[in-house]
């Protein structure tokens, strides 16, 4: 007993001077940075990587999600991998405000606008640069990427059921509108600081993509016309092994939390060609055939996993498809639409998605028949599992659960430190 008082009687001790002495005597960490030390010419390259990185982190779990709640992917209870109830109640149309799986989107978004937003600060008023073409990098960067945060956040989020929008750094609710419009801003900003031709291009089918999305058709356009063009690589969210990307844990190579929609299976079933860009397989599940995605997989090397389209040429010709159809622009429907299809090339077969007959007639969202086909059901082929279709159910006035929400909401961590998050 002598023993033990003694022997504790040092534990309290040593415990008494911990904290005090021994943790601030420690060695600084050499796995981070402190961004306030970051204020050197040689730190823009850095912190624009960052950047890069965080838009990975949050378009992944963020674009999931957002297929979870539109009707790409399900949670079919009949899968025994699928034991997430998280995803379970998105996919019914009610996510929750304290669930990781959806609100985790938003504060990396937010991150990345602060981050972003951070590098603009600095880049005009804390580095000092010697080269002016590293400072419109920078400017270039902080303004593209924060765009993409506002325009992220007025994409996927909400207050309510159909109340699209976020505060922004505990500022009273700002709607999908206003945030839109601030990312059209940021993204011409950014156009001040660049000259490259494919940077250009990019904006003006982000910028257009978002008129399209407000349907202010005129605007639309007019940037979707000096957007993407065929032979461009495609904007995207790289990933390896140690930043994985969520439609590959959870719905598909390493396990299967979401399924795919039935659909697509029926879509390659009545077109073989379709494989070449509707990448499946099927499952047995207690007798029932279920269907995941083989698109985002591990390739070859054991490191790379297949990135994520953000947006590319292909997505613009079938705005413009659209435009055309909508009478806004001039082009023929049937002819961007298998420019697209005909550069979806199946690695087996060698071949394309087949071609629309030239006399097809092209409609917005209206069943397909023998001579008619629509946008609505090419956008859902050719832009599967990229985010798109929740804002495609919500625009065309197609969202599949009448009543229930349409925007992931905002996080109750938002709502508890935030007064202003409802106003």
């Amino acid at each position: 007993m002598k023993k033990m008082k003694i022997f504790l009687s040092v534990l309290v001790l040593f415990s008494s001077f911990a904290c005090k002495d021994f943790v601030s005597d420690v060695a600084p960490y050499t796995d981070r940075v402190n961004i306030d030390e970051l204020n050197d010419q040689a730190s823009v390259d850095f912190l624009i990587n960052g950047l890069v990185n965080q838009l990975s982190l949050t378009v992944d779990r963020t674009f999931l999600t957002g297929d979870l709640l539109a009707d790409q992917l399900i949670f079919d209870p009949r899968n025994t991998k699928a034991t997430f109830l998280a995803y379970q109640v998105i996919d019914q149309g009610s996510p929750m405000d304290n669930n990781t799986e959806n609100t985790q989107g938003f504060l990396n978004a937010q991150e990345l606008r602060l981050m972003a937003d951070t590098l603009v600060y600095k880049a005009n008023n804390q580095i000092k640069f010697t080269d002016n073409n590293i400072k419109n990098r920078a400017l270039y960067a902080g303004k593209f990427y924060s765009a993409f945060a506002y325009y992220l956040l007025g994409t996927y989020f909400g207050k309510d059921q159909v109340s699209g929008g976020a505060p922004i750094n505990l500022s009273h609710f700002k709607s999908t509108t206003v945030l839109y419009q601030t990312a059209i801003d940021k993204w011409n900003e950014a156009l001040n600081y660049t000259t490259n031709a494919y940077n250009i291009r990019l904006i003006n089918s982000l910028i257009g993509r978002i008129y399209l999305f407000m349907g202010d058709y005129t605007n639309a356009a007019i940037y979707v016309a000096k957007g993407l063009i065929s032979g461009d690589a495609p904007f995207v969210a790289q990933y390896n092994t140690l930043s994985d990307n969520y439609y590959r844990l959870n719905a598909g190579e390493v396990r299967v939390q979401c399924n795919v929609d039935p659909r697509f299976n029926t879509y390659v079933t009545n077109d073989p060609t379709e494989a070449a860009r509707i990448q499946l397989k099927k499952s047995t599940f207690s007798g029932a055939s279920l269907y995941s995605q083989i698109k985002y997989v591990l390739q070859p090397d054991n490191v790379t996993v297949t990135p994520i389209v953000i947006i590319d040429w292909q997505e613009n010709n079938l705005m413009e498809a659209e435009l055309a159809v909508r009478g806004n622009m001039a082009g023929n429907p049937v002819s961007l639409i298998n420019a697209v299809r005909a550069s979806r090339i199946n690695p087996t077969t060698k071949l394309p998605v087949s071609s629309l007959s030239s006399s097809t007639a092209i409609t917005l969202a209206d069943p397909t028949t023998s001579t008619t086909y629509s946008i609505y059901v090419e956008r859902d082929k050719e832009l599967w599992l990229r985010g798109d279709r929740l804002i495609d159910e919500r625009r065309f006035g197609k969202f599949h659960l009448q009543g229930m929400w349409e925007y992931l909401p905002i996080p109750y961590s938002e709502k508890i430190q935030n007064p202003y998050w409802n106003n």
